[in-house]
């Protein structure tokens, strides 16, 4: 069948809803310092480092907000995670997110896609950490390549500690690791009465988390498909006009270093449909980009992708929406509909046919 306008709307609701998603404000628990003796605790809007370099939007427990910049605090930061210190950089002061505190300091701000790295010790003023990527000719050939300026500058800063000067020159291109390890390696050679403090909470490279669902698959009537001989074929015919019970495993694999409310979402659906046609086994594959919007006890969720249909060959538009229902900090329900259409010939993500609407409900662990 062609889509309708209901079908229309799903998809600009959808459309609404992941914009929604992604303006809304995401408080964690922290607090600010506002002098070295005061201090407010409460929630801290956490944000992109970008946005977080600027401003620091400060929520009490009476839901109170404040908004405070680099100019009116010291710093703030998240109950054991990071933490952000105004500082002066150039002309103006910023709030730099404080990675490691020792004998010395490391910084770091981010613009767009670009970190950029601040050192600072006792005696020194701080600065920045230089390191760019250039172009050059090799005849006829645009090149890019490294600079090394930042080997230079590091040696300089820890010129009392020769024994770590092969690991500075072994960094090719600063980053947050194997500075907050230099910076490590510096602090337990020429300090041996403290340690140093590590403020940069590190996330895990993958995680993955299981759900167990059961569902409701209600295809569209083989009657609005008759007149449509180009996408009715003996394949997708033996699918519709049918309800179908389905149950089985999908599996949220989260890259919490790209972005923490992103998820990639796969699994595999057991199926037993029963048509006029003839009672068949399907295995369903789906594979869809993710996000999680972060909220305490009930989570929305949207997806978008495909679905493989097996043995039948076939590939389906699909849209999920759903809400995450936390029971304990590590289990949780939810309840998810899906959108399946016949994928357009031009963009797949784009249906031109509805297949079928999807009721489920799921449970999943964090293990």
């Amino acid at each position: 069948m062609k889509i309708k306008l209901s079908t229309i709307l799903l998809f600009v609701l959808f459309s609404s809803f992941s914009f929604y998603g992604f303006s809304q404000k995401n408080f964690k628990p922290g607090f600010v310092l506002l002098t070295e003796k005061d201090t407010l605790f409460g929630e801290i809007d956490y944000q992109k480092n970008e946005l977080l370099s600027n401003k620091c939007r400060f929520r009490d427990e009476k839901k109170n907000i404040q908004v405070f910049n680099p100019e009116e605090i010291l710093g703030f930061r998240f109950s054991g995670g990071k933490y952000y210190i105004s500082r002066k950089v150039k002309e103006n002061k910023v709030f730099l997110e404080y990675l490691i505190k020792g004998k010395v300091n490391i910084f770091m701000t981010q613009k767009g896609n670009v970190k950029e790295y601040f050192i600072d010790k006792e005696g020194e003023e701080i600065n920045r950490i230089p390191f760019e990527v250039r172009t050059k000719y090799e005849g006829n050939t645009l090149m890019q390549y490294q600079t090394t300026k930042h080997v230079g500058f590091l040696n300089f800063y820890m010129s009392d500690a020769p024994e770590i000067a092969s690991k500075i020159q072994s960094i090719n291109k600063p980053d947050e690791t194997n500075l907050i390890k230099l910076a490590r390696d510096y602090h337990n050679v020429v300090c041996k009465t403290e340690e140093c403090i590590v403020f940069e909470k590190r996330l895990p490279l993958l995680n993955v988390l299981p759900e167990i669902v059961v569902g409701n698959q209600n295809f569209v009537d083989v009657a609005d498909w008759q007149n449509q001989k180009d996408i009715f074929t003996v394949e997708r015919r033996s699918m519709v006009q049918s309800v179908g019970l389905f149950y089985g495993i999908l599996t949220h694999i989260w890259l919490p270093r790209s972005n923490e409310n992103f998820y990639l979402k796969t699994g595999l659906i057991y199926q037993k449909t029963k048509t006029s046609f003839e009672a068949q086994t399907v295995y369903k594959i789906p594979l869809q980009l993710e996000y999680l919007y972060p909220a305490k006890f009930i989570k929305p969720r949207l997806a978008v992708g495909v679905c493989i249909y097996k043995p039948n060959r076939f590939i389906s538009t699909k849209y999920s929406a759903g809400l995450n229902i936390k029971l304990t900090k590590k289990s949780g329900l939810s309840v998810n509909y899906d959108f399946e259409g016949i994928p357009n010939s031009v963009f797949a993500l784009l249906p031109s046919y509805k297949l079928s609407d999807n009721y489920s409900m799921g449970f999943s662990y964090k293990f």
